[in-house]
């Protein structure tokens, strides 16, 4: 479980990454702009689902 983590940590800060780095600055197209935005909301699914997921499995150990 500890490596799944890691790796996720680092997707995280990869993905954050190329969000940022396509839509930063003035020159940015509108269809880079959109992908960053994309990126950084598929991110934030992502850490919610595993938000999600982590809740339940500690109902399920305190039952």
């Amino acid at each position: 479980m500890r490596k799944i983590r890691v790796v996720q940590i680092l997707a995280v800060i990869c993905a954050m990454w190329a969000a940022v780095w396509l839509s930063d600055g003035d020159g940015a197209s509108a269809k880079e702009r959109a992908a960053g935005a994309i990126i950084m909301a598929l991110v934030l699914v992502m850490l919610t689902i595993q938000h999600l997921i982590e809740e339940q499995s500690k109902k399920k150990a305190d039952n």
